[in-house]
């Protein structure tokens, strides 16, 4: 009894436990992001390199070409500056995007 009541405390705590996201910093590798932040809920692939991992409902690493560019804590409380500017980034790489598809490599 002694064992299940011990691995049902056990598991609950790592049920709990969040992302540590403040010791995530700009310049990292993705590999170093996740040994401190473990696989993200969601990735997202964006055009040039860049992809969008999440975290929870409200943590986001912007990771472009393998190097953290942009690490937002909790987007529920970005400023309205950094929505629009990701707004604004995402269309214009997708202006990119769509732009130079029928290039040939």
């Amino acid at each position: 009894m002694k064992k299940i009541v011990f691995l049902l405390a056990l598991g609950l705590t790592a049920c709990g436990n969040k992302h540590d996201i403040s010791k995530v910093k700009i310049g990292m590798t993705g590999k170093q992001v996740e040994a401190i932040m473990g696989t993200p809920d969601e990735k997202v692939i964006k055009p040039v390199n860049q992809e969008w991992w999440q975290y929870g409902e409200n943590q986001l690493i912007v990771i472009q070409t393998d190097t953290v560019k942009i690490v937002v804590p909790d987007v529920s409380v970005a400023s309205e500056d950094i929505k629009r500017s990701f707004a604004g980034a995402d269309s214009a790489l997708k202006e990119i995007f769509d732009a130079t598809k029928g290039i040939a490599r």
